[in-house]
Order: structure tokens, then C-alpha cells, then sequence
């Protein structure tokens, strides 16, 4: 097994965006973000012991609201304390919902962590619940105000034969924020996880109507307006879509035998003190 300790900065109490083998350094970059996908691995080299439980509050709900450059107000910025540790809370307010932002508003930052943690069951009034509300969000927006047939933005190849891959999310959600313009096919099997009928919808939407679906799955991604395809197979995005339909099809299979790991059931507990 690879050690998590070794990325962990002991300083600033965050995991490095990496190492320099030529230098041999830690990158002077960290994942501050609490919201991201990195929130996985975080929880992961916690339970193993190579990295403190305080990390895990460590992290940035948002940045400090002073930091006018970001997409949305922080709001109830202050510090809590639960459990035998303290961190500064903070949520952006949008469309009548009240969230914990993500770094780009992309729902592989949401979700990805889903494909092995219940948060639904685990975390339900904190990540569980920001989940609930990141996708119903992305849905909302995508179809009520940009007025697209299909949702589910997130990084993923470009449509349009350029062969790019570019970040893709919507900007209110995201402390920095991603732009809108293509739907990719993992993205819409995620959301499986938080809204399995509507989702469903989506995926047969993107398989029919926009003709995405070919002799290994789901293309990768389509431009919503233009309905061009991106003709390509992504490893990383293949295989976000076949664990989302393992969890749907098979009774949580994955996430389930992810939560019996004693690495995992020690730190379990640390998700439910926290309520956004």
C-alpha cells in the first residue's frame, strides 16, 4: 500500500499537490479544498494513521469572504468546534440552497468520492446533504436557466475533433468555477447516486436522442447545444460510470464493501460531527 504520509505537509496540516523527484520537495501547492475529490484520500490516509484527524478540519469550506475574486458570498464563516476539534465553518447561498463549494462547481468534485463512501448514509447532514444539493443544483441550472435537454458538468474531452480536454462545471458552485458548454457521460452517471430516477432519465436521454452511446458505452461527452459528440472513451470517466452502475444495479455493492475495510470503519465516526 502506497503511504499517504509522505504528501502530508505537517506545517500547514494539508496534503501536497505532489513531489518534485529532481528536487526532491513537496510541491508548494496543497489540495485546501475540503470539497474536492482529494476529500477521499485525505479520509483514507487518516484511517491508515499517516495523517492526523485534525487534517480533515484542516481543510478550507471556503475561502474567507474578504477573497472577493471568488463566485459566490461565504456566508456563516465562523469557527465551530464538535467533537474534541475546531474549524471554520462557511457555505455559499445560491437559488435557495445552501452549500459547501467545491473548487470548480463540477459534479466529479461532488461525487466521485460516492463511488466507494455513502455519504448519503454516512455523512447525511454534511457531505450526504451537499451532495443531495450539488446535483439537484447542476440539473436545475443546466435545464431551467441554460436551457439544455441533458445535464452533468464536469472536466472531460471537448466535443468538435480537436481532441482538447478542458474543466467544465458551473461557476456559482465552484470557489473559482469552471464554465458551462458540454455534458460528459460520467457526470451523468454520478448523479445515480443522489438522484437515481432523474439520472436514469438523463443517461437514456444522452444514449437516444443525442445517439452517444456506441460499442463500448457512453461516449464521453456531448456539446448540449451543437449536440456534437465527443467520439472518445476516457479510462478514469469508463470507469466512474461502471462503479455508478455497480452501486445503482447491485444494492451499494462497492460502496458497501468499501465501508466494512477497518482502515474506513476507524474513521467513519469523524464524518457525522460536522453539520453544514
Amino acid at each position: 500500500q502506497g503511504n499517504y504520509g509522505f504528501f502530508f505537509d505537517p506545517a500547514e496540516q494539508l496534503m501536497s499537490h505532489g513531489y518534485y523527484i529532481n528536487l526532491g520537495l513537496r510541491s508548494a501547492y496543497h489540495y485546501g479544498v475540503f470539497y474536492a475529490e482529494s476529500r477521499l484520500g485525505s479520509l483514507i490516509a487518516i484511517g491508515k494513521g499517516e495523517a492526523p484527524r485534525e487534517h480533515w478540519f484542516r481543510m478550507s469550506r471556503t475561502f474567507a469572504p474578504e477573497m472577493d475574486w471568488q463566485s459566490g458570498k461565504p456566508v456563516g464563516v465562523e469557527p465551530r468546534s464538535a467533537g474534541g476539534f475546531t474549524w471554520t465553518a462557511g457555505h455559499y447561498h445560491w437559488r435557495d440552497k445552501d452549500f459547501v463549494p467545491s473548487w470548480g462547481g463540477s459534479l466529479f468534485e461532488a461525487l466521485m468520492p460516492m463511488l466507494v463512501l455513502d455519504e448519503l448514509q454516512h455523512a447525511p447532514n454534511s457531505l450526504g446533504q451537499n451532495a443531495k444539493v450539488h446535483t439537484e443544483l447542476h440539473r436545475r441550472h443546466a435545464l431551467e436557466d441554460l436551457g439544455y435537454p441533458v445535464w452533468g458538468m464536469s472536466p472531460s474531452s471537448t466535443p468538435g475533433g480537436n481532441a482538447s480536454y478542458m474543466e467544465y462545471g458551473i461557476k456559482m458552485m465552484g470557489i473559482a468555477g469552471y464554465k458551462p458548454g458540454v455534458v460528459t457521460a460520467h457526470a451523468a452517471a454520478l448523479a445515480l447516486m443522489t438522484e437515481p430516477a432523474e439520472a436514469t432519465k438523463n443517461l437514456r436521454k444522452l444514449a437516444t436522442e443525442f445517439k452517444a452511446y456506441g460499442d463500448f458505452g457512453l461516449y464521453d461527452a456531448v456539446n448540449p447545444v451543437s449536440r456534437e459528440i465527443s467520439w472518445s472513451y476516457l479510462c478514469l470517466n469508463q470507469a466512474m460510470i461502471l462503479v455508478a452502475l455497480a452501486n445503482h444495479l447491485a444494492d451499494h455493492a462497492v460502496q458497501k464493501h468499501f465501508a466494512a475495510d477497518p482502515i474506513v470503519q476507524h474513521v467513519l465516526p469523524l464524518l457525522k460531527i460536522e453539520q453544514f
